[in-house]
């Protein structure tokens, strides 16, 4: 071969390409050397700034010389090199401009692909409007719905995570990247259901998938800067302002982003985590779309990786406060009987401020091809001043009085929540799909709070009038620990086995000690048993389950079952109630994904879960809020769900055709249920 080729003739060509009416040089001009047996392509070239191309060492025979250039009658020459005419000058070549004309060849990208389960689309296909969002971009795009609020559906299903080229951006909070990049940086949008980070590792799918949106972003802005600022003053004080700005180098990534408004605005998910023991103080932030909010949040986001192994580390750090008012009037009728009702008029209104820290950190640490170690701790501080007013008057059918309330509160409460705090150990063994790995889990949270609360109850009927001046204090602690050992063998090149163990605790430990305004001493110290509920919850559960995996070409299928252990004890502290079950429930799952072609599938997934009864679902006591009373039952049993899901994906990448189908189906057997009974006078007993 080389002698051949030593032997060989090769030869050049060139020339000058010229405007034929303003004698201007055509630069980067397009010369391409085809074979003249076939017009394929042997050799490409560009014409020099001065119009002049050459190109070299094009080996002997006959060839075709195209020339071409956007705007420009195409021409050609017809050359032969041989070892006598090895150097061809086509001299001063015309071309005619045809500005009239489309370019001959026009060349799109196509808008949709899939790839295995992932659907993937062309940014660049799905025009927006100047100064738009990553939201607004979606929109456009066939299968994803964003409502008013910025929550997104992909396919009918809720996107619980948006990651930005391949990792996420800000936790796991998608209005971070969806409101702040801009479409033009975007290359492509990719929509699928994504694994756990266990099953990624095993190849074993557990059926815990996350629908999840992967932004990547164009080539050209992985070095350099992009971000957008907004100011904006109206009528009647209104604000909007905001900010961010992103820095790509390669593998590292710094994205800072603000906002300040007065509009019902925000470029992020609220999170109230107060609502957990705050009781009846409880409840910071309105996180709906009803009253008027005024915000002020910022935050930052930073990615680094490093290292042959690719290991990474990227976290961020966010900033809320949020005030908000609410105005409300309300109008309830109440089917008593099928000739009795009860109608409710209640206005209120209500004032919080809550402010929100959020730190979100990742580390992915790869040692090597074998071991890896992945954390993602995220913790969150609060705090929070609610209070509000409402006043009620409830009448019969025949307009009569039956009751009225009147009702004023305000409290304060702060905490902290430590949540997916994961930390996985993970190794692989030299024979193929042999694997062992820990997996620890463990969430901290606490909200502690107190306040006031006076109302004045009238009861018509009765001639009765209540008057509560209260003073509480409320406190909720929680802490749960699951260490997860997970190992995976081999039976054959295309058949694996799981053996997996897990162990879970949880306690809760609930402070709600209510105290009487006392004329005498003139404080709260006449201890209220009746409005005062505290508690301590353990419960603990061990799970053995073994999984068979078989992977075909066309399908692969996944069928498991768990047993688990569960015992729990729930004591009331100020009634001196204890309610403690223990249960045995089995947990079957099942997965089926069936190929038909490589943009053609069937995915089915099944699985059975346990649910079990919460604190005040058990207790048989009877706690009241205003006007109602409610009662829990400790002969309740777990529940046990059913699940079935069915995905089929079908793209015709001809006419660029897609289609989605979802089928989601449960049945539950021992559903917890609410029975709610109406009363008379006005109340009713849940």
């Amino acid at each position: 071969m080389c002698g051949l080729l030593s032997a060989q003739a090769v030869g050049t060509v060139k020339g000058k390409l010229i405007d034929s009416i303003g004698k201007q040089s055509l630069k980067n001009a397009s010369v391409e050397i085809l074979m003249a047996k076939d017009s394929s392509r042997s050799m490409i070239g560009l014409a020099k700034t001065d119009g002049s191309f050459e190109i070299k060492n094009i080996p002997s025979g006959n060839y075709i010389v195209r020339l071409s250039f956007q705007s420009y009658a195409s021409q050609s020459r017809n050359i032969k090199i041989t070892k006598a005419n090895q150097e061809i000058d086509l001299g001063n070549i015309y071309l005619v401009s045809t500005a009239d004309r489309l370019p001959d060849v026009v060349v799109t990208q196509s808008a949709v692909q899939i790839k295995k389960d992932t659907v993937e689309f062309s940014a660049s296909n799905f025009a927006v409007k100047p100064n738009a969002v990553a939201e607004d971009l979606l929109k456009k795009i066939p299968g994803i719905d964003v409502d008013k609020t910025g929550a997104i559906k992909s396919q009918g299903e809720a996107v619980q995570r948006i990651l930005v080229n391949g990792k996420r951006f800000f936790g796991d909070d998608p209005k971070m990247a969806t409101k702040n990049l801009p479409p033009d940086v975007i290359d492509k949008i990719q929509v699928f259901d994504d694994l756990s980070d266990q099953s990624k590792f095993t190849g074993f799918d557990d059926g815990n998938r996350v629908k999840t949106i992967n932004i990547t972003t164009k080539k050209n802005t992985s070095k350099g800067y992009f971000g957008k600022a907004v100011a904006a003053v109206g009528t009647d004080g209104n604000y909007d302002e905001s900010f961010n700005i992103h820095r790509f180098d390669g593998n590292t990534q710094i994205s800072a982003l603000g906002q300040a408004n007065n509009i019902n605005k925000q470029n992020f998910t609220p999170q109230d985590m107060s609502g957990g023991g705050g009781g009846r103080g409880g409840g910071g932030f309105n996180s709906g779309t009803s009253g008027i909010t005024t915000t002020l949040g910022g935050g930052l986001n930073m990615k680094t990786s490093w290292g042959k192994m690719n290991s990474s580390a990227y976290g961020s750090y966010f900033y809320n406060n949020l005030k908000g008012d609410v105005e409300q009037q309300s109008q309830t009728q109440t089917l008593i009987t099928t000739d009795s009702s009860t109608f409710k008029n209640s206005t209120s209104s209500s004032a919080s401020n809550t402010v929100n820290h959020r730190i979100n950190f990742n580390l992915e640490e790869n040692f090597d091809s074998s071991n890896s170690l992945v954390a993602r701790p995220n913790i969150a501080f609060q705090t929070s001043t609610p209070n509000s007013s409402s006043s009620t008057t409830t009448t019969g059918t025949t307009g009569s009085l039956i009751n009225s309330s009147v009702n004023h509160s305000n409290s304060y409460n702060s905490g902290y929540n430590i949540s997916g705090a994961n930390i996985q150990l993970r190794h692989k063994f030299n024979k193929k799909f042999r694997t062992i790995s820990l997996d620890i889990g463990f969430s901290n949270s606490a909200n502690d709070g107190d306040g006031n609360s006076y109302a004045v109850n009238s009861f018509f009927g009765a001639h009765k009038v209540d008057t509560l001046n209260q003073y509480y204090v409320d406190s909720f602690h929680s802490f749960s620990f699951t260490p997860t050992l997970s190992y995976t063998e081999p039976l054959a090149q295309n058949q694996i086995l799981e053996f997996r163990y897990s162990y879970n605790t949880n306690t809760n430990h609930s402070v709600n000690n209510t105290y009487e305004y006392n004329n005498i001493t003139n404080v709260y110290d006449r201890f209220d048993s009746l409005y005062s509920n505290s508690y301590r919850y353990n419960a603990s559960s061990n799970t053995f389950s073994l999984s068979y995996r078989l992977q075909e070409a066309k399908y692969n299928f996944n069928i498991g079952s768990g047993i688990q252990f569960t015992d729990y004890k729930s004591e009331n502290t100020v009634k001196n109630i204890i309610v403690a079950h223990n249960y045995v429930n089995i947990t079957p799952t099942a997965n089926f994904t069936y190929n038909f072609k490589k943009t053609e599938n069937l995915r089915i997934f099944y699985s059975g879960r346990t649910g079990q009864p919460s604190v005040s679902n058990l207790q048989p006591l009877k706690t009241i809020s205003g006007l109602d009373t409610a009662m829990g039952n400790p002969d309740l049993k777990p529940q046990f769900t059913n699940s079935l899901r069915i995905l089929y994906t079908s793209f015709d990448p001809v006419t660029q055709h897609i289609m989605f189908a979802t089928i989601n189906a449960s049945a539950t057997t021992n559903d917890i249920q609410s029975s709610i009974i109406q009363h008379s006078n006005g109340t009713k007993t849940t």
